[in-house]
Order: structure tokens, then C-alpha cells, then sequence
């Protein structure tokens, strides 16, 4: 290999999201004031990662990733798994910086 070759790339960790604000949050299996423990999906093809649902008493919840993730964008819609099943969702408000 040579390394004259080797591109050398920065990545921007602020691009990187802990957790976000959700608004219209559709509840299909969730309870308020009920902390769940669920797999969220931020993009139609983003695959589904690990993260902690918090709801709010409002149609509000913030979502905590278990690992930060890249690209949270306001406007996108956050879906909330536990297996094959839909627990709820909703519109991204905010996203929040590590």
C-alpha cells in the first residue's frame, strides 16, 4: 500500500446528535410518564438504532440515543419500534448536541 495515497478525512463530530425533541407525537402503545426503552428510526432507510423514549405530558417526548447519531434533522419523522411492532412517533422538533 502506498500512503502517499491515502486521503486523509476530518469528521465533523458536531454533525453528531445525543438526543432530540419530538412534537405531534403519535402514541400507539405508549403511556405517559412511562420511560420506554425502544428501537428508533430517524430516516426511512436508516436502520434502526437503540434509544430511551421519554414522554412528555404534552404531545411532546425527547428521545436519548444509546449512541449519538449523525444527521438528526427537524422536520423528519422518528419511529419508535420494540421488535415489529409500532409503539408510536413523531415529527423531529429539535435536534440536541452532545
Amino acid at each position: 500500500m502506498n500512503i502517499d495515497n491515502l486521503i486523509d478525512i476530518e469528521f465533523d463530530f458536531d454533525k453528531l446528535k445525543s438526543d432530540c425533541l419530538i412534537h405531534d407525537f403519535l402514541k400507539t402503545y405508549i403511556k405517559k410518564n412511562r420511560i420506554y426503552q425502544a428501537s428508533v428510526k430517524i430516516r426511512l432507510n436508516h436502520p434502526a438504532v437503540a434509544a430511551t423514549v421519554y414522554p412528555h405530558e404534552n404531545e411532546d417526548a425527547k428521545i436519548l440515543f444509546d449512541e449519538p447519531q449523525e444527521a438528526v434533522c427537524p422536520g423528519q419523522h422518528a419511529v419508535f419500534y420494540r421488535e415489529d411492532t409500532v409503539l408510536g412517533g413523531g415529527v423531529i422538533q429539535q435536534a440536541i448536541g452532545l
